[in-house]
């Protein structure tokens, strides 16, 4: 059960970083 958690919240972490990068890249220009 706790192996399962820590999946989900590091795919939420992932999840936050790749919308970070992408709204980054988006506010600098780069596509």
């Amino acid at each position: 059960k706790a192996q399962e958690l820590k999946g989900e919240a590091q795919k939420a972490v992932g999840d936050v970083k790749d919308g970070a990068k992408h709204l980054a890249d988006t506010i600098t220009g780069k596509r």
